[in-house]
């Protein structure tokens, strides 16, 4: 057990904890696994190299000495600890470096001295304190009935906007609608939403087929609050998410209807093709929050995709979640987003590999779940991981279980051979 993970057992706090972080030197090691932990751990670890560096070696080597391939990190770090300041003063030395050396170099200790974690140093480390008993509590399980997931509920698009932006008109939505999902007819317009029938793709109910249903809402402002707990998992956007969500005021919602009666694969490309014509509607849109699995993505990526058919619904419709247990080496990797499509998610309990592996097989089993309507029945084997690499001669045994973790749902739990942790 790390440094890390004994401050996080003890519970420590506030300048407890803040002085056991220290003893990354005394550990180097743990930098390799460093980004296997919350982003305030990280943060702080930055922070204290930052100090570090400062005191040893002045302002330059952050600009340009070996600290500085951490310049970046730290600028990020210190915003997020509340010492912005310190932060601005770093960019402008350091745009001054790029610009002029030599008079860089002829005002660095004028920048030197007006960091506050100099010339206030109390105030400095206070806020870090502050920063760390905002952060530092463990996540709790919470399988209370109430946050069960309900399978083949609408798949939920939050478009999110620096500003108010205005409905398309209803002929440009139905070009790009047809373009994307055939044949489409407007039925509703007005009253904060416009709503679109995909005649091409039908539902049946007892003596009648009706068509899916597309709804955009208008624009309007946010008022949901993400809490820390899915925040930790947006993993697409863990550089951007707090900016994203500071300076996107402005949200459009957009959702199917009535598309829980077709087959799961045709539910998932056209949700996916609503999607590019939604990014098509939506130019100035600047990131997309997918409600059902908790992925938050920048628009550029989701423009910029590539990508065809069903892989479109696992990189966005599908949350591949990562969370150390405390107080031992075990891990978790789950998937959330896959019962919109009446499929199960996937959980793995483990310890002793990179769980980056993992999370590339969750994906890879989340695609053959849905392109083969989920053939695997309980108690049989999947490939498993080798070097890296999924292999035929590992064989990884599978269970249809109650979830590890919330929301409360049944998951195909995948026992990883001499990986696997927990009693089963």
């Amino acid at each position: 057990m790390n440094f890390i993970d004994k401050a996080i057992e003890q519970k420590l706090k506030n300048d407890d904890f803040l002085q056991a972080m220290a003893n990354i030197d005394k550990e180097p090691e743990v930098r390799e696994i460093l980004n296997q932990y919350p982003e305030y751990i990280q943060d702080v670890i930055t922070i204290i190299d930052y100090d570090t560096a400062l005191q040893m070696d002045g302002i330059e080597e952050i600009v340009y000495g070996s600290l500085s391939n951490q310049y970046k990190e730290t600028i990020k770090a210190l915003k997020r600890s509340g010492n912005v300041e310190d932060a601005e003063i770093l960019k402008e030395a350091r745009a001054l470096y790029e610009k002029d050396a030599d008079e860089f170099e002829e005002n660095s200790s004028e920048f030197y001295d007006r960091l506050s974690i100099n010339h206030d140093y109390d105030k400095f480390w206070d806020r870090v304190r502050a920063y760390i008993d905002e952060n530092h509590f463990v996540f709790e399980q919470n399988l209370d009935t109430k946050n069960e997931v309900k399978s083949g509920g609408p798949f939920l698009i939050e478009l999110l906007f620096k500003c108010d932006v205005s409905t398309p008109k209803k002929e440009d939505i139905s070009s790009v609608l047809e373009r994307k999902i055939g044949k489409v007819e407007c039925f509703s317009e007005g009253k904060g939403m416009t709503g679109f029938a995909a005649i091409e793709h039908k539902v049946e109910f007892q003596d009648t087929k009706v068509p899916v249903q597309f709804m955009i809402m208008d624009c309007m402002e946010t008022s949901k609050e993400i809490d820390a707990f899915e925040l930790s998992q947006m993993w697409d956007c863990m550089e951007d998410k707090e900016r994203i969500f500071e300076e996107c005021k402005y949200q459009v919602v957009a959702t199917d209807m009535l598309a829980a009666g077709l087959d799961s694969v045709e539910r998932a490309n056209l949700d996916m093709d609503f999607l590019e014509a939604l990014m098509e509607l939506y130019p100035d849109c600047e990131a997309v929050y997918f409600q059902n699995c908790g992925k938050l993505v920048l628009a550029e990526d989701v423009r910029n995709h590539g990508m065809e058919g069903l892989d479109r619904y696992i990189r966005f419709g599908v949350n591949a979640r990562f969370f150390n247990i405390q107080g031992s080496e075990d891990m978790v990797v789950d998937t959330v987003g896959m019962s919109t499509l009446f499929m199960p998610d996937i959980q793995y309990h483990f310890h002793a590999m990179d769980p980056n592996q993992v999370v590339n097989h969750a994906y890879n089993l989340a695609f053959y779940l849905l392109a083969n309507d989920n053939p695997i029945e309980n108690g049989e084997s999947i490939d498993g991981i080798l070097n890296g690499r999924m292999c035929q001669d590992i064989r990884w045994y599978c269970r249809y279980e109650d979830a590890l973790i919330q929301p409360v749902r049944t998951v195909l739990d995948v026992e990883m051979g001499e990986y696997a942790s927990g009693q089963r």
